[in-house]
């Protein structure tokens, strides 16, 4: 995730936390300062659901 624009993250991120185990999701937010682990998680679903409205037409497609 490096190589994305920090404005990209909260849509990347949140297509992995639609995919991915929690116990991997909790694992990359344990290395994050406080707040970004707080707020990624809520910012995450929140984008990828309008992403996921835009272009599926549902919020979990």
């Amino acid at each position: 995730m490096g190589g994305l624009e920090k404005r990209q993250l909260p849509l990347v991120f949140g297509m992995l936390m639609y995919r991915a185990d929690p116990q991997v999701i909790a694992g990359m937010l344990a290395h994050a300062p406080l707040v970004p682990r707080l707020l990624m998680p809520r910012l995450a679903l929140r984008t990828y659901a309008r992403y996921a409205r835009r272009v599926h037409g549902t919020a979990t497609p």
